[in-house]
């Protein structure tokens, strides 16, 4: 189960960061690689839901 809503919160990363940053470029730029925004934002829903 713990997978699952792995892979539904890591659908909604994308928009999220085109809402904030109007492109995944500009992302980066602030946030680091791809790989370790999906590992914090992930990191931080298994936190935000215990």
């Amino acid at each position: 189960m713990q997978n699952l809503a792995q892979i539904q919160d890591q659908d909604k990363l994308p928009p999220l960061l085109l809402l904030k940053y109007r492109s995944l470029p500009d992302a980066t730029k602030d946030l680091g690689d791809i790989a370790s925004i999906r590992e914090t934002f992930t990191g931080f829903q298994q936190w935000l839901y215990q």
